[in-house]
């Protein structure tokens, strides 16, 4: 399984890669929107991690919206 965090704040992130290698489950990680997307082209996640609260464009709905259709 290969899952996708989408947070702005790393500590956040960094606490869900600890939990995730605990499960043995593969992570990818993105402080903004345009990584996201970058890493969900490269390689398509089975599960989006989405912050609602982003300091970008937008917010973690319509980031979501975006990887969906990415």
């Amino acid at each position: 399984m290969l899952v996708l965090c989408l947070d702005n704040d790393r500590a956040i992130l960094d606490a869900m890669r600890a939990l995730f290698e605990r499960w043995q489950v593969d992570m990818m990680s993105a402080t903004n929107v345009d990584d996201a997307l970058h890493l969900c082209r490269s390689r398509e996640p089975d599960l989006l991690l989405v912050d609602f609260h982003l300091h970008d464009r937008m917010d973690g709905i319509q980031a979501l919206c975006a990887l969906r259709d990415c």
